[in-house]
């Protein structure tokens, strides 16, 4: 296949043996010109790699990416410049992450355990201006979208909920009314398409929302990377609104 560009690609991720393997798949394609930090710069290399030239795509695991996101906001590029193509490869598979990376402006997402050809797919498809999930992935945002979040008091009575403990337990931590502990539990409930409160800790538990952390604004700020890693079968390319299926 020939290919009339190369593009520029920085591998940026903190476990050394994924990032020396994900070096290795990508290197192997003509058009993909791999640079890796070496071990002395990777606890800086997100700053390191943004302050010199910008590479086409750079390939990142969760917390990586979110810094780099992080700084692009505090730093914009200047003017005509694009902001990075950030792709994450991780273990990281709950909604509520996926979401989060997406919504912090991190364009590509996969999963460990991906084939060799889709990573390289996935870092063209980014260099091209799409977006690029893995099935999963793609799964888990479309599951998503069917949900509404639980309100910040929601999620701590939620993990109170889910650790066992009954509705005058969780008004006495909270300092709140037992029958405001019940309205929360069944708006819980209800949010979590729930029929008890184990099916909903469940729920939640898949969902990522038990490791959910608040911030100043009542919003989510990050939750837990440590995941299972998930193999992939398919996956799927995001052309604006519409989505195609990949080979």
């Amino acid at each position: 296949m020939f290919f009339s560009e190369s593009i520029k690609v920085l591998v940026l991720h903190r476990d050394a043996l994924i990032s020396a393997g994900v070096a290795s798949a990508l290197g192997k394609h003509p058009d993909l010109v791999v640079r890796e930090p070496d071990a002395l710069q990777a606890v800086d290399a997100p700053a390191r790699a943004l302050q010199h030239e910008r590479m086409d795509v750079i390939v990142a695991d969760y917390d990586t990416a979110l810094e780099i996101m992080s700084k692009e906001r505090l730093e914009p590029a200047p003017r005509g410049a694009t902001p990075p193509n950030v792709l994450i490869v991780t273990r990281c598979e709950t909604q509520w992450q996926i979401r989060h990376a997406l919504e912090q402006g991190v364009r590509g997402y996969l999963l460990l355990g991906c084939s060799r050809h889709e990573l390289a797919e996935a870092v063209r498809g980014l260099h091209r201006g799409e977006r690029y999930l893995g099935a999963v992935v793609a799964q888990r945002i479309a599951e998503s979208l069917a949900c509404e979040m639980p309100t910040g008091r929601e999620l701590d009575v939620l993990r109170l909920l889910a650790r066992g403990h009954g509705n005058k337990a969780i008004a006495l931590k909270l300092n709140i009314a037992v029958g405001t502990v019940k309205s929360h539990v069944k708006a819980i409930l209800q949010k979590l398409d729930a029929a008890t409160r184990t099916e909903a800790a469940a729920v939640a538990d898949r969902r990522g929302l038990l490791t959910v952390q608040l911030g100043s604004h009542d919003q989510p700020a990050h939750a837990r990377s440590d995941c299972q890693p998930r193999v992939l079968h398919q996956s799927t390319r995001i052309r604006g609104p519409h989505f195609s299926a990949a080979s």
